[in-house]
């Protein structure tokens, strides 16, 4: 049988999944000092261990199989194309923006740039269609499931008690 090649970034996503599970077993370990069927470390501990175990064989058999041709090309072509790689550069952005700015103003700026870039809306129309997002988004997260999300330079909590004492009949 012929032995088939690799596709283009297989083996370093095994090895990486190699590295991921034997950290995962390292931290499970540590759950707990005693090590019994019954303590809280034993489902974690077998967990990571069947990662350990697959991920491993998964790595040893993409080593087997023929390198692929043209690596490099393949790997952007088929598992980071420019859109993914753009996309992870606006989630980079929101991540490092939400604390300073905070999250009404850093989703309004990410939803705006994803709805733009990659529907190729107008401006108009993104702005629009992220702040519809953005009102559903912080409707249920902050007021159904109460998520504290970070203030930045939105006073959001005086927004809504102000909101909470017009709609209770007492707002000026």
């Amino acid at each position: 049988m012929d032995n088939p090649s690799r596709k283009p970034g297989e083996l370093v996503f095994n090895a990486l999944m190699v590295l991921v599970s034997l950290v995962l077993l390292y931290q499970a370990y540590h759950i707990t000092d005693h090590h019994t069927l019954s303590s809280p470390a034993a489902f974690p501990l077998s967990a990571t261990a069947i990662m350990v175990f697959f991920s491993a064989l998964n790595f040893y058999q993409s080593w087997q199989k023929r390198p692929v041709t043209q690596a490099i090309k393949g790997f952007f072509k088929h598992i980071l194309p420019i859109n993914v790689m753009v996309m992870m550069g606006l989630i980079a952005l929101f991540a490092l923006s939400l604390e300073s700015i905070g999250f009404i103003i850093s989703a309004l700026v990410f939803l705006t740039a994803a709805v733009y870039i990659f529907y190729r809306q107008s401006w108009w129309r993104a702005l629009s269609m992220a702040l519809v997002a953005l009102v559903g988004i912080y409707c249920i997260f902050r007021l159904v499931f109460l998520v504290i999300l970070p203030e930045g330079v939105v006073p959001e909590g005086e927004v809504l008690a102000w909101l909470s004492a017009l709609f209770n009949g007492g707002g000026q």
